[in-house]
């Protein structure tokens, strides 16, 4: 209750940049730049995403058999992998500048550079939350709900008027920092000098066979949620990137939810599975929930959608994009379904959800990002045929929309099915 107390707080503070001071200051050319940058910053640190998970587990795992000696060692390895990670995003971006420029329409490099450091950043920021989610030390992740957003809102105050975009990214960049300082000083304790360094290596098996099914699931969602957003804006107009941004901002009050409760599912649930214990029930609180308040949401975001969006001058140009809230709203849902679900998956050890996941991902990839090759199509079919598809699919926000809920409504179903079956057995859930 205290974390989602403490997350509201710092959501309305997230709500409030992204759907006022954002839209009030930075260029309508600009604002469907937003989304993918920063997704683009969280992609490219998918490696590291991939240790911190499977970190996350062992660390919980050696938190309640009390071996802080193993968990001082890991932190220690976690450290050294996330400084080498970074030392290699500079020259990574660097070489993809123009790429990057071109397909997300601007032009300023120090906004590629910016990128890095948010990319850097967000190398040590999963470190830093995996080893305090680890260690189940929830009091200071209550505080940097606030923190990070606090953060957020003073520097977009002094920089968003004057660098638009780019203070933009400062301002994220401020706030990342600002909480992965907060959540390294409560690791301290971990990396005293009277705790002596033991060794995990036995675990090391099992860790890697961990770890393959956490990276795949990590590389695919990962790529899903740079592209999506990345597709709009490269492919469609910059009026349909910026309403796109606007109806999401809106749209994803559902994750507002969700992260709360991932961010304490996991460690309990690893706890619990550790013990022997069923963690079934908690599960199906979890989806029960966070499926009710995002579909009341987004139910509610259609039924006031002409009339929200009519509040501010600096929404009414967008009005056209309001039929778009509900299926971004359920889209969140259905993301956030899908999140509580693995986390539950991952700390239990259990992976069946990817025979069905990665499939429905690789094919919605396909689809948003093959249409950006359209174009070669164009000489070996009949011209209206390959306008209308043209019309229909590759300039259509509505299609890539609809292609972004339907993977996310066969996710849900599987989802729903493995439950229904029984697929989480009561005796050892």
């Amino acid at each position: 209750m205290l974390i989602m107390a403490f997350s509201q707080v710092g959501n309305l503070i997230n709500f409030y940049i992204g759907t006022f001071l954002v839209m009030d200051t930075v260029s309508p050319k600009l604002l469907g730049a937003i989304i993918p940058l920063t997704e683009l910053a969280t992609f490219i640190v998918i490696p590291l995403m991939i240790i911190t998970r499977t970190y996350l587990k062992y660390i919980n795992v050696f938190y309640t058999e009390g071996h802080h000696g193993k968990i001082k060692s890991m932190l220690r390895d976690l450290a050294i992998f996330t400084g080498g990670l970074s030392l290699l995003i500079l020259p990574l971006l660097y070489a993809q500048t123009n790429f990057i420029m071109v397909r997300l329409k601007f032009d300023d490099p120090e906004i590629v550079w910016l990128v890095a450091g948010l990319g850097i950043a967000s190398c040590w920021l999963p470190a830093v939350v995996s080893g305090t989610q680890g260690v189940m030390n929830f009091r200071r992740i209550i505080l940097t709900r606030v923190l990070g957003p606090i953060t957020r809102l003073v520097v977009m105050l002094v920089l968003l008027q004057r660098l638009a975009l780019s203070g933009y990214l400062y301002a994220n960049l401020a706030g990342m920092l600002a909480v992965i300082v907060f959540l390294s000083f409560g690791l301290r304790k971990y990396m005293h000098k009277d705790i002596p360094f033991e060794s995990y290596r036995s675990h090391w098996p099992e860790m890697r066979r961990y770890m393959i099914p956490i990276a795949t699931i990590s590389i695919f969602t990962g790529l899903q949620l740079a592209v999506e957003p990345w597709v709009i804006r490269q492919r469609l107009s910059e009026a349909d990137s910026a309403g796109y941004f606007l109806v999401s901002r809106f749209g994803m009050i559902p994750m507002y939810i969700a992260n709360a409760i991932v961010v304490i599912l996991f460690p309990l649930a690893s706890k619990k599975h550790e013990n022997g214990e069923s963690t079934r029930r908690m599960l199906l609180q979890a989806v029960g929930f966070v499926f009710t308040i995002g579909t009341i949401t987004a139910v509610s975001l259609h039924s006031v959608g002409p009339w929200l969006l009519n509040l501010n001058p600096t929404w009414s140009p967008y009005l056209p994009y309001a039929p778009l809230l509900f299926p971004i709203g359920m889209i969140s849902t259905l993301l956030c379904l899908f999140q509580v679900f693995s986390a539950h998956e991952n700390a239990v050890s259990r992976f069946n959800y990817l025979k069905y996941t990665v499939p429905i991902i690789i094919l919605e990839v396909v689809i948003l990002y093959g249409l950006n090759m359209w174009h070669v199509f164009k000489p070996h079919m009949h011209p209206e045929t390959w306008q209308a598809v043209s019309n229909y699919a590759v300039q259509n926000l509505d299609f890539s929309i609809m292609v972004m809920l339907l993977a996310r409504i066969l996710v849900a179903v599987f989802i729903v099915a493995s439950l229904v079956r029984n697929r989480v057995h009561p005796a050892n859930a």
